[in-house]
Order: C-alpha cells, then sequence, then structure tokens
C-alpha cells in the first residue's frame, strides 16, 4: 500500500523526544508567530499530555503517535465548532479503518476498536468574535503499545489489535493525508457530507443499550445522532428523546 502524500497537512513538522504537551507547544507557537496552516507537532514522549476535562493522557515514549495540528478556521462560525470534531474524527477513523475495518467514533471524538478505546481527540480553539481564528487538533493513537496502566479502564492499540507492530510516520503520513481532505470538505462548505458520515460511524448508532443518564441513572436508548452544537441524541424506550451534552452520559462498560 503507497502512502498517501498530502498538499500541506502535516508538511511543516516540528518533532521533539520529549515535551510536556503537544498541543500547548502548539498553543504558545500560535501565540508568537504565525504558522503555516497544517503545521504538526510530534513527540515521542509527553510529560504533561491532556485530554478531555484535563484528564492526563498515558503514553510509552516512542511507541505510540503523539500529535497536534495547527488549522486555521476563519470561516467557522463558533456555533459550528463540533464540526471541528467531525473531522478530526473521521480522519483517524479512516487512518485506521484499512486495519480494523470494524473501528468506529464514539462520541463526541473518541475512535474505539469494539469496546477498547485506541484514540483520543482534544480540540482546542481560538476564537475571533463569532468566528474560530486557530484550531489545535491534538491526536494521540495508540500504534505499538501492548502493555498499559492497569488503572486505565479500555486501552488497546493497532499492535494488540492486529498482531502486527506499524510505523509511525507512515501512520503519520495517512492521518495528515485524511486529516486534510476532510478539511477541505469542511473548508468547502460539505457540512452534510461530514454530518452523515460522523453520523454513520458512532459506535452504537441504533442500539439498544444501558446509558447513565445524569439525573435520570441508568436508562435503556438508543443514539440517533448528534444536534449542530454537537449534543448526543438519545431515543428512549418510551419514545421521548434525551439531548446530552458532554459529561452528562455514561456509555454501557
Amino acid at each position: 500500500m503507497s502512502r498517501p502524500d498530502s498538499m500541506f497537512t502535516g508538511k511543516n513538522r516540528i518533532h521533539f523526544t520529549e515535551l510536556e504537551s503537544t498541543n500547548t507547544y502548539a498553543l504558545n507557537l500560535i501565540s508568537k508567530i504565525n504558522p503555516p496552516e497544517g503545521t504538526c507537532i510530534t513527540a515521542d514522549y509527553q510529560t504533561g499530555g491532556i485530554g478531555q476535562f484535563g484528564r492526563s493522557w498515558h503514553s510509552r515514549a516512542s511507541e505510540n503517535l503523539l500529535v497536534s495540528y495547527i488549522l486555521y478556521p476563519h470561516f467557522l462560525n463558533v456555533r459550528d465548532q463540533f464540526l471541528l470534531n467531525m473531522v478530526a474524527s473521521l480522519a483517524v477513523l479512516h487512518t485506521v479503518r484499512p486495519m480494523l475495518p470494524k473501528a468506529a467514533v464514539k462520541w463526541p471524538n473518541d475512535i474505539y476498536a469494539g469496546s477498547q478505546k485506541l484514540a483520543g481527540i482534544l480540540i482546542q480553539n481560538l476564537l475571533r468574535g463569532d468566528k474560530i481564528s486557530a484550531t489545535v487538533i491534538g491526536i494521540g493513537l495508540n500504534i505499538n503499545q501492548t502493555a498499559f496502566d492497569p488503572l486505565l479502564p479500555n486501552p488497546t492499540s493497532l499492535c494488540l489489535e492486529t498482531g502486527h507492530t506499524w510505523d509511525r510516520d507512515d501512520v503519520l503520513s495517512r492521518l495528515s493525508w485524511h486529516l486534510e481532505n476532510h478539511w477541505l470538505a469542511l473548508r468547502g462548505d460539505r457540512h452534510q457530507y461530514l454530518i452523515r458520515e460522523y453520523h454513520d460511524a458512532l459506535y452504537l448508532i441504533g442500539q439498544w443499550a444501558v446509558f447513565h443518564i445524569s439525573g435520570a441513572g441508568d436508562t435503556t436508548a438508543r443514539i440517533v445522532g448528534v444536534n449542530r452544537e454537537g449534543r448526543l441524541q438519545l431515543e428512549v424506550q418510551n419514545g421521548s428523546m434525551l439531548s446530552c451534552n458532554l459529561g452528562e452520559v455514561r456509555f454501557p462498560a
């Protein structure tokens, strides 16, 4: 399989053997200069990697992909910022699907292989009025790590799922290509295409399962989609609908 070649995404790469956080470095870089669109920051190891809600992101040195991309969505309204989650999630999903055809997006932007977490995404936006002046898309993709902290609930890696080790630079190249394609779809106002593709890729979409809902407890429901603001839409068995923000719903274990 030939390695795809992006036009600008990942072309300007700044690499570190060790770094506190690729996202933090990228945000600091934007505050000092105007790096080219598609600039990516990579690190073999992060001493202070961060995930959603400020949680730590744990990754063994030189075994996984730790990367942050800098993009400039000047055209995007703040109210539509969840589209960036779709772009990033779909880019990672399409990167791993050739190896793991049943990989899925767990709302809002984790990538799952079965019921195990393969990748996490942290997006941090800089705003100017009602527009997004810059975004940093941080991606942690487990590639060759086979032993994880036992306190982590459900981690996995490409190596664990496939039985093969993978070249991290090759995976990065593929990720950059897929991110660029979905970014250009967003820039080309192909919102409905991204929304449809994201919905089709959702973990547990349309399946009845027991979700834990804040204020309602364990509830049998099924995912029917995500609204414009990025809230998860659940249909309860009695036909009523729930709309949940991040942190208000816990998926079945």
